[in-house]
């Protein structure tokens, strides 16, 4: 595990790392940081333990920038009955009702019109992460509003079983895509999730960090030597990344990371 990026005139000279021995030092002339975004400082997150964000302030006291962390993005997750499961957006055209804890349909109440609870679920349908490019934007910003009351109801408490229920019409069961029918087997088969009768209880969950360590087209940070790309890298993506670009960045990203940084480490001489 990283600890600590050691430097030498703004640029890259070694790494501490924290291995099963204890500490070790290496002497390096570039590093590449690809260690993920930040999920796990949230309460629900979809990324896994380890992606906390802590490369990012190691990268910070180096001496490197971050840039825009307040741009993240989430996406809908099962609270219950089958905690961290990832939700089928493509189902969202038979819901039928989006429930807060007091019963109230959150999402009909948020709609400029009641005609367009329609249109906002079959806009939602095609993507995971939340945008407000579109009248989608509704059906997140009632999950996000109905968490956040949730949380002030409690007095800022953190109720980690407290989300929104989603109910469907019984006619999912003859949707014909298959990606739909695949998600009803599988819910069923591995949870026991009757999806058009069973209480299921949905809220934000966080996916992907817009920001991070700020990189320029090479992916170089401000320190000489030090990399960075896939999600831990910042100024990629505007505030609203578009679903499906997360594979492709972190394969361009990461090429571009690669090349710089072997480039520079072979013109230059080690700093003792």
């Amino acid at each position: 595990e990283l600890v600590q990026l050691l430097t030498v005139e703004n640029r890259i000279n070694g790494a501490i790392l924290l291995g099963p021995d204890g500490l070790e030092t290496l002497s390096v002339k570039a590093v590449i940081l690809a260690s993920g975004g930040m999920g796990n400082l949230y309460l629900h997150s979809l990324n896994t333990a380890d992606i906390s964000g802590s490369t990012h302030v190691i990268a910070l006291k180096a001496g490197a920038r971050l840039i825009n962390l307040e741009f993240n993005q989430f996406i809908p997750g099962f609270l219950s009955p089958a905690y961290k499961t990832v939700f089928r957006e493509g189902s969202l055209r038979y819901c039928t009702g989006l429930l807060g804890p007091d019963g109230h349909d959150i999402l009909r109440q948020l709609l400029p019109n009641q005609d367009a609870c329609g249109e906002c679920l079959l806009l939602r349908e095609p993507h995971g992460p939340f945008t407000t490019a579109d009248a989608s934007k509704y059906f997140d910003i009632a999950l996000m509003k109905s968490a956040l009351k949730n949380i002030e109801s409690r007095g800022g408490a953190m109720d980690q079983s407290i989300g929104c229920i989603i109910r469907y019409s019984p006619d999912i069961l003859n949707d014909s895509r298959g990606y739909v029918r695949d998600y009803i087997s599988w819910l069923l088969m591995e949870h026991g999730i009757h999806i058009e009768r069973d209480p299921i209880s949905i809220a934000p969950f966080f996916h992907a960090a817009n920001g991070g360590i700020q990189v320029g087209h090479d992916c170089s940070t401000s320190v000489k030597g030090l990399y960075a790309c896939g999600e831990a890298a910042g100024g990629i993506h505007g505030a609203d990344r578009l679903g499906g670009m997360a594979s492709g960045s972190c394969l361009v990203f990461g090429t571009l990371a690669a090349e710089s940084a072997s480039s520079y480490a072979s013109e230059i001489s080690h700093i003792s």
